[in-house]
């Protein structure tokens, strides 16, 4: 209460105030307003006009957007990482190959140099399906049918029975996390 008569001095001493405000409905739900304060002198009496709009929705898909922009963000980082270490690999054994052509470790560097192509076709693959994060709702995972890929990496699976709820790409996750260990 106090801080809406602060608003209401401002209106008059200031002008016009516009604010987004946190209210309580009468059931107890919590939702967000846009309020806008101003006065207006009729018959010599300066009064307070508050008009106020429900903008809840708007503050979730905002907070949406702003996750998403996060997401995208930390895609990209990622991304542009792994796609940067495999362009080493590759002008690495490259410079190798350029030194050893015609001896039997040209054709050991052409696989190497294939192999790390393939992976960087796999990673721009991967952009084109992150694409699709936060489309469809989110799902419920069975965490230990998440590790089972097909991976030269051992892997412990001691999560039976453990259930999460995401996004669909989760997998994708868990083979990104193998594909760089």
């Amino acid at each position: 209460i106090e801080e809406a008569r602060e608003w209401s001095k401002k209106a008059f001493n200031e002008g016009p105030q516009r604010f987004e405000w946190r209210s309580t409905r009468m059931n107890g739900d919590v939702y967000w307003e846009l309020v806008d304060i101003d006065t207006m002198t009729l018959d010599g009496v300066t009064r307070l006009i508050v008009t106020s709009v429900d903008i809840t929705e708007q503050k979730r898909y905002n907070e949406a957007l702003k996750l998403a922009n996060k997401k995208l963000q930390l895609l990209s980082s990622i991304t542009r990482h792994d796609i940067n270490n495999q362009l080493a690999v590759v002008l690495g054994y490259i410079e190798l190959l350029q030194s050893s052509v015609g001896t039997d470790r040209c054709h050991e560097f052409m696989e190497k140099i294939g192999k790390a192509a393939d992976t960087i076709e796999r990673h721009i693959r991967f952009t084109k399906e992150y694409e699709m994060l936060g489309v469809q709702a989110p799902i419920w995972h069975e965490v230990s049918s998440l590790l089972e890929l097909d991976t030269d990496v051992q892997i412990v699976n001691e999560c039976q029975g453990l259930s999460v709820h995401a996004d669909t790409m989760l997998s994708r996750v868990f083979e990104n996390l193998l594909d760089n260990s």
